[in-house]
């Protein structure tokens, strides 16, 4: 046959002669091994190194013979007749698990199914080579015929099952070549193994395949990976994958979140015999002792009021919207205080042996961080003393804390830590009388 009238064909826009050509067995092609044989084009590809690497020693690999290479080609292209410069998409007979049970659900029948020339024999075949470099540059071969398919032939990743009854109505699916990528491990880690695509966290790819995100989200990259399966719930319901990675970052953060959202459930304890329990009330209140009360003398801290703290202190942890912060858990305050609406927190002092009543010794928290500090710092010398030298030594605005289980840290506005660092280390004309703090240690104290 005539190459040139086929050429001619193909420029007068003869379709039929072109898909008798396809399928015509007149071009002269060459394998790997040297061997020459007329093929239909459909059967050849355009020679190249990326090519013979991703089919490696295959004997069923035909390309362009030199001589059919340097003929002549006037207004078309070999492409026009079937030869390939990727690898071929090829109708899939086999019918992956969600397109049976999409087909099942809905009466659909498989339309559309693709799967790759020599996709699987490449992935089979990559398991067999040791060398790191040696995989990853077959990966990166395949990752680009892969790019290179998506934007030129993107519907060869989905499948399509169509209604019996409506050809307008149909269901998507994986094609068989994603669920074929998505089953093997072939993508290169920095720990320099092959793993499969879901079980590779994004930020765990290689530079050369991270910029891709069309085709890492086709492949499902990352989806088994915890990570992964949180972003995959998250979408389902309407929650933007930022959030995952911000409570993937601060899952503490995110722990005291949750709990203060959600209510714990309310203990229980049935009355199960009430004239049983009256009796016994009864008789317990008989027995119980009477109040007493007797007068008794105190040691009183009377030189607090010589300050405003509270004043002082929502000033400093007051933001732009007008929003007092707690120190510790850096949460809003809870709630305000009738009848002014001011915010309700407790001005706790931070070491408790200042030796001078000053605003900067205190520290602006809520309730429970109050509550928190008391038990876990004030009520312990060792505690005051390792919270003394944070105080001293901690870099930033932020000291660190732990409080029991909690683990945090103190936050302050820079003036602040200024003036309390101030406070530990007074100038000389203090006193630094020894009885004088005794007593101040004492204060509160029953005598």
């Amino acid at each position: 046959m005539d190459i040139q009238k086929i050429f001619s064909a193909i420029v007068a826009g003869k379709e039929r002669v072109i898909g008798a050509a396809k399928n015509t067995p007149f071009l002269k092609a060459v394998d790997q091994d040297g061997n020459l044989s007329f093929r239909r084009p459909v059967e050849v590809y355009v020679d190249s190194p990326d090519l013979c690497l991703y089919f490696g020693g295959s004997s069923n690999l035909w390309f362009l013979s030199k001589e059919e290479r340097n003929a002549p080609i006037a207004g078309t292209s070999w492409e026009d007749l079937g030869v390939a410069r990727l690898p071929r998409p090829l109708p899939s007979q086999s019918v992956p698990a969600a397109a049976k049970e999409l087909a099942n659900k809905w009466k659909f029948r498989v339309t559309e199914n693709y799967e790759l020339d020599g996709l699987r024999s490449v992935l089979q075949r990559l398991q067999g080579i040791t060398d790191f470099d040696r995989q990853q540059k077959t990966v990166l071969v395949l990752w680009g015929f892969l790019r290179n398919h998506l934007a030129s032939n993107p519907q060869i990743f989905k499948g399509r099952c169509s209604w019996y009854h409506y050809k307008d109505r149909d269901g998507r699916f994986d094609s068989q070549i994603v669920e074929c990528l998505q089953e093997a491990k072939w993508i290169p880690t920095k720990g320099g193994t092959l793993e499969k695509p879901g079980d590779v966290p994004k930020d765990d790819l290689l530079d050369d395949f991270a910029g891709d995100h069309e085709l890492i989200n086709i492949l499902g990259m990352g989806t088994n990976t915890v990570k992964g399966k949180l972003t995959g719930i998250a979408d389902n319901i309407g929650i933007p994958s930022a959030a995952v990675e911000l409570i993937s970052k601060n899952p503490k953060e995110f722990c005291r979140l949750w709990q203060k959202l959600t209510k714990p459930e309310f203990p229980t304890d049935r009355l199960e015999n009430p004239a049983r329990r009256q009796q016994r009330n009864a008789e317990h209140l008989a027995n119980a002792p009477k109040k007493d009360y007797a007068l008794r003398s105190r040691t009183v801290r009377i030189s607090a009021g010589a300050i405003d703290k509270k004043t002082w202190l929502k000033e400093k942890y007051t933001n732009n919207s007008r929003q007092m912060v707690c120190q510790i858990c850096k949460y809003e305050m809870p709630f305000r205080v009738p009848p002014g609406g001011e915010y309700y927190f407790e001005a706790v002092e931070a070491l408790g042996d200042f030796r001078k009543e000053n605003e900067a010794q205190y520290l602006a928290l809520c309730p429970v961080c109050a509550a928190r500090y008391k038990v876990f710092v004030k009520d312990s010398a060792k505690a005051v003393e390792k919270m003394r030298d944070d105080l001293k030594n901690a870099e930033g605005l932020e000291v660190p804390i732990k409080l029991g289980d909690f683990e945090g840290s103190i936050r302050f506005v820079e003036t602040h830590l200024f003036d309390i660092r101030a406070s530990l280390s007074p100038p000389s004309n203090v006193s630094n009388n020894d009885g004088e703090m005794e007593r101040e240690r004492k204060a509160d104290q029953v005598v």
